[in-house]
Parts: C-alpha cells; sequence; structure tokens
C-alpha cells in the first residue's frame, strides 16, 4: 500500500487560550519564515502544558527535522499526545507511523484504529487510507462493503482519489452493484480536478461502449488529457494506447 506523507497547514485552534495564543502566534510566524528553532522554542512549552496543536506541531517538526534532530521516536511521542486529546491531523499521521513502522512497531491494526478516529473527523486523507485498508484486509478484516463506504465519504467531500476509487468499484461492481452509468459520473467529477486516473478510465469506458455509447473521438480526448496530465505512470500508459489505437485518425 502506498501512502505519500504530505505537509498539513499548520492551523491554529479556536480553542487556544489567549494568554497562550501570543506564544503560538510567534511560532507560527517563524516557523512560516523558516526560523523553525525559534518555533520549536515557543511551541514546545505550550506542547509540555497540554496544548495539543502545539504538540502535533513538534511531532511535525520531529518527523522532518525542521529545528530538531530528525527522530521519528519522538515526533511519535508528540503525535501520540495531540492524538490522545483527539487531534485529527494527529491521528493521521500516528496512523501514517503504523503504516510504515517508524518510530513504532509497525502495526496495521493500530494504523487503522487511528486512521478512523482521523476519518470519523472528516480527514480526507484518514478516509481514502481507511478505504485502502478495508479494500486490501490490511490490519481489518477484508471488507469492499466498508471499503466502498470510506471512498464514498471523501468522495462526497470533493476528493478527487476517493471519486476515481468510487468509480472504480462501480464499473466493476466491488462493494457494491455493477453500474456502469455511476460509474461515470464519479469519473467525471474526479476529471473535473484534473485526476489523470479517471480521465484514462473514462477513455476506457468510451472505447469499450460501457454505460455510454462508444465513441472513438472521446477516447482520443481523454487519452491525451491523461497523456498531458501530471502523473508520470498514467501518461506512459496513455501515450501507449495513443500509439496502439492509432488515435490520430479520430
Amino acid at each position: 500500500m502506498q501512502l505519500v506523507s504530505k505537509p498539513l497547514l499548520f492551523c491554529l485552534a479556536l480553542g487556544i487560550l489567549s494568554s497562550t495564543y501570543a506564544d503560538f502566534r510567534e511560532g507560527l510566524d517563524a516557523y512560516n519564515t523558516g526560523d523553525y528553532e525559534t518555533a520549536y522554542k515557543e511551541w514546545q512549552p505550550l506542547a509540555k502544558q497540554g496544548e495539543a496543536d502545539a504538540q502535533y506541531n513538534l511531532g511535525f517538526m520531529y518527523r522532518r527535522g525542521e529545528g530538531v534532530k530528525q527522530d521519528d521516536e519522538k515526533a511519535a511521542y508528540w503525535y501520540r499526545r495531540a492524538a490522545d486529546q483527539g487531534n485529527a491531523k494527529a491521528q493521521t499521521y500516528l496512523g501514517l507511523l503504523y503504516t510504515y513502522g517508524k518510530g513504532v512497531v509497525q502495526d496495521y491494526q493500530q494504523a487503522a484504529y487511528w486512521y478512523k478516529k482521523a476519518a470519523d473527523q472528516g480527514v480526507v486523507k484518514a478516509q481514502n487510507t481507511l478505504g485502502e485498508m478495508y479494500y486490501y484486509g490490511q490490519g481489518v478484516m477484508q471488507d469492499y462493503q466498508q471499503a466502498f463506504e470510506w471512498y464514498g465519504t471523501s468522495a462526497r467531500q470533493g476528493d478527487p482519489e476517493g471519486q476515481y476509487t468510487l468509480g472504480v468499484m462501480y464499473e466493476h461492481g466491488t462493494g457494491v452493484a455493477q453500474d456502469y452509468q455511476s460509474a461515470i459520473r464519479w469519473y467525471v467529477k474526479a476529471t473535473e480536478q484534473q485526476y489523470a486516473s479517471a480521465q484514462y478510465n473514462l477513455a476506457v469506458m468510451y472505447y469499450n461502449g460501457r454505460g455510454v455509447s462508444k465513441d472513438m473521438s472521446k477516447v482520443k480526448y481523454w487519452i491525451r488529457l491523461a497523456y498531458e496530465g501530471n502523473d508520470s505512470k498514467i501518461s506512459k500508459i496513455a501515450g501507449d494506447a495513443w500509439s496502439a489505437l492509432e488515435l490520430w485518425q479520430y
């Protein structure tokens, strides 16, 4: 299972007391200008006092080695303290550490536990990952219906990965009754955000006449978009399809 860590924005919690807001804000300003050492000095006392966002931020900095020596065990420690207080970002990243065994013993069940906590709070990344874990039976019993539900939750929030995967599940009847038109509907939603895999799959639907009339001009259109997209793997597949189908003639 592939899961790529992407930085999350440092958000100010509405619950931060005014007495600590100034210190938190100074840390945030310092971080955003690349002064990580000052950010750490401002956030560490707040984290020790139990401020969850500051705890999450220290975990983030230890994970990336910003202003401190990179240390996954310390990252896990601070993520856990924040996660135990319900910080959804920390729950997501703690799940990530358990997935890959970074700073903790690899444990897919623990990963799924923390992803579920974050997913219940609306974190799209956690919802998609939990869907993937149910799809492959990793850390949980394999359950295509649960996978479908979690991908659907992220899809309805407008996430293109969830929309694309929902399309795949409808196309193949995995966890849901096969429905080509619903597959196309979700592929189209994902293509509205230039999701290359959805563009390619939509081309395949038009080529095979699944849920739509076969239309080589539309196959050409969607293959071209997939080829020109920012996904190198899909671009290569689309390029090969362009040549094999001689789409230049349409």
